[in-house]
C-alpha cells in the first residue's frame, strides 16, 4: 500500500471496447481500505445500468462510496455536455481551480 497521503482510484465502469463491467464494489472495498478518493467513470453506463439509470455503482449498491462520478450526455441521453456529480466542497475546488477546461468546449 502507499504511503501517499492523498490517494486516488480512477476507472471507467463500463469497458467500452468490449462492455465488461468494473468490479465496483471491489473499488469501493479498496477505497475505504486505503483511504483513497473513488473517480468512477458512467459514461457507458449512465441509464443503462443501475435500477434507476445510475450506472455500475447504483447497480452494485455502492454510490454512496464513490466519490466523483463522471459522465457525458452524448451517449445515452443523446445531448451534448457531461456531468461531474460530487460533494460540495469538491464541486468548489473544481469551479475555482478548472474554471479553464469547464467552459474549454463549444458547440
Amino acid at each position: 500500500a502507499s504511503a501517499a497521503p492523498r490517494k486516488l482510484i480512477v476507472s471507467d465502469s463500463v469497458f467500452s471496447m468490449d462492455g465488461d463491467a468494473a468490479d465496483a464494489a471491489g473499488l469501493a472495498a479498496l477505497r475505504d481500505r486505503h483511504g483513497a478518493l473513488l473517480v468512477l467513470d458512467e459514461a457507458h453506463a449512465t441509464l443503462v445500468y443501475g435500477e434507476g439509470g445510475g450506472g455500475v455503482a447504483e447497480q452494485a449498491g455502492v454510490a454512496d462510496r464513490v466519490d466523483v462520478s463522471v459522465g457525458t450526455l452524448s451517449k445515452a441521453f443523446g445531448a451534448h455536455g457531461g456531468f461531474v456529480a460530487c460533494s460540495s466542497p469538491l464541486h468548489q475546488l473544481l469551479l475555482s481551480r478548472g474554471r479553464a477546461g469547464i467552459y474549454s468546449t463549444a458547440l
